[in-house]
C-alpha cells in the first residue's frame, strides 16, 4: 500500500487563519457542497489532478463513494 497526500484548495475570505479553515471545514461538511476536485502526491513526488465528479460522470466511481 502507497502513501498519499490528498489536499482540497477553496479560496474564501476570513479574519483569521483559524476562521478560514472553520469556514472551510463548514463548507466541506455540508450535504451539497461541491468539494470533488483534489490533488494527490505520492510518496514518489507524483502529483495527479482528480475531479471526482468526473470520473462518477464517466462511470468510473460507485454510488458509494
Amino acid at each position: 500500500m502507497k502513501n498519499y497526500c490528498v489536499t482540497w484548495e477553496l479560496e474564501l475570505d476570513a479574519d483569521s487563519p483559524e476562521e478560514a479553515a472553520r469556514l472551510a471545514w463548514k463548507f466541506m461538511r455540508e450535504t451539497d457542497a461541491n468539494c470533488n476536485c483534489f490533488t494527490v502526491c505520492d510518496d514518489e513526488g507524483n502529483v495527479t489532478q482528480i475531479d471526482l465528479e468526473e470520473e462518477n460522470q464517466k462511470g468510473g466511481l460507485n454510488g458509494n463513494r
